[in-house]
């Protein structure tokens, strides 16, 4: 049983409290999924869970949350890491080893498990998460679908007595979702509480006991299981949350004739030393908004580099049939990372809207369009997930390039904020320009894109 009592907490330099929670309970066994809009409180409630406010995200912490009658504040993290496992938005952030199997071991090493039994469960939990293969690869040369599944596994791997989790599917595929779905009923099943901060809902409609609705860090609405299905779409919508059904893509083909054009031929596609197939050709034309598709690993990210020339490769890149340098390229293009913290360095948002050369009236406007106006004075790592990826995206938008490619640019998003950005990728395509998304969000593609490219249909052996 978990307890909340009297709660709130206000992140250093802040005003106002980023949670108020009077009362709380949340029985053992339940799984509890935490919706609202981006920056409603929903990660700062998982931080209090799992330790890591105030102790790596100081502020004024007030009130009590206890687990069976202890009280968590009063923890430290290594302590409180033993009963509750976590999931972070950015799992990057909570890695510690270069190694898949090296991070998934080391919890149950933490925990003085025998080393039979740790590789016994290495092996289970690999199965149940699609992890086949990945043990002994290195986490940086992942994809980010692949991090979060390992993720999941090194928080079950602790054998906590409860899982929290924020925004776990934002970069998985489909059968990257179908597996963590059953995993999720499977741990339900064996008595752990669950609970999990995220927009995008149909994949819960099974597990899931109870909905809470965060605005402003308070809980405005909370439904049971019946009462959020008898809900409608309209009524989701007004909330700010996604539909639970998403339509597949079906769009007729869209002619254009006269526009810029991006081509690249004979390419062998690489992620570090792994050569992932070969593509013949491949081009993107302006006036058109692509959305590139495929399994989590195939290669997205690594092909979204070579079009940017973040990455050298052998291989024919033309523009407009005249032949490119690395160099040039990089100057016309603008690549928005699935992971945004890499590309926010400065103290402010305003700085990092400042950053792209804009004019003060651009700045501002785009900061309004991306509902940012009142974070211009925060600092870009005090904001939540959905938050960062809005400052990344305005600052690439600002840049005014040529070619754009936007990998995963709604991860963490909720409806409104995904709308926006819908928005802006259409203002691009009116702008004649190149643009790319990169996505596992049917819910954006439908809404901007006019083609969609699965690579796999691509990819050849040479």
């Amino acid at each position: 049983m978990i307890e909340v009592e009297n709660l709130s907490f206000t992140y250093a330099g802040q005003k106002k409290p980023a949670l108020k929670i009077p009362h709380l309970e949340i029985a053992a066994g339940r799984c509890v999924v935490l919706t609202g809009i981006s920056g409603s409180g929903k990660s700062t409630f998982l931080r209090v869970l799992n330790g890591l406010i105030p102790e790596y995200f100081p502020g004024n912490l007030q009130g009590k949350v206890t687990l069976n009658q202890q009280d968590l504040t009063q923890q430290s993290v290594e302590e409180i890491a033993a009963q509750v496992g976590s999931v972070f938005q950015n799992p990057r952030r909570q890695f510690f080893f270069a190694k898949v199997s090296d991070e998934l071991a080391f919890p149950a090493e933490n925990q003085g498990q025998a080393p039979e039994r740790i590789w016994q469960q290495l092996r289970v939990t690999e199965q149940e998460l699609g992890l086949a293969g990945l043990l002994s690869a290195k986490l940086a040369e992942l994809s980010g679908g692949q991090k979060q599944r390992v993720a999941l596994a090194a928080a079950q791997m602790q054998r906590p007595q409860i899982l929290v989790l924020d925004e776990p599917t934002a970069n998985l595929d489909k059968q990257g979702i179908a597996l963590l779905q059953a995993n999720l009923a499977k741990l339900k099943a064996q008595g752990l509480t669950i609970i999990i901060a995220e927009h995008r809902l149909d994949y819960l409609r099974e597990v899931a006991d109870d909905y809470y609705y965060f605005t402003a860090g308070e809980i405005k609405r909370s439904w049971t299981k019946a009462e959020w299905l008898k809900l409608t779409d309209r009524q989701r919508l007004a909330y700010g949350l996604r539909p639970l059904q998403v339509k597949a893509f079906s769009k007729a083909r869209l002619q254009v004739t006269g526009q810029n054009t991006l081509a690249l031929k004979d390419l062998t596609l690489k992620w570090h030393q792994q050569e992932l197939g070969w593509l013949k050709e491949f081009s993107l034309t302006s006036g058109i908004i692509y959305g590139l598709t495929g399994a989590n690993g195939l290669g997205k990210t690594s092909l979204a580099k070579v079009l940017v020339g973040l990455k050298k490769v052998r291989s024919h890149l033309t523009w407009n049939e005249q032949a490119l340098t690395q160099r040039a390229l990089l100057a016309k293009s603008s690549l928005l990372m699935q992971d945004v913290s890499q590309q926010l360095f400065l103290p402010t948002v305003q700085a990092e809207l400042n950053a792209s050369g804009a004019t003060k009236q651009e700045v501002t406007a785009m900061a309004a369009k991306l509902d940012l106006s009142e974070l211009l004075a925060s600092h870009p790592f005090s904001l939540s997930g959905g938050q960062q990826q809005r400052v990344a995206l305005g600052r690439a938008l600002l840049a005014q390039k040529e070619l754009f490619i936007l990998d995963e640019p709604t991860s963490g998003l909720d409806e409104q904020n995904m709308r926006r950005v819908a928005d802006l990728l259409l203002e691009l395509k009116s702008s004649k320009r190149i643009v790319m998304v990169i996505s596992h969000d049917q819910e954006l593609i439908n809404l901007t894109c006019d083609e969609v490219l699965n690579l796999s249909d691509f990819l050849t052996k040479k």
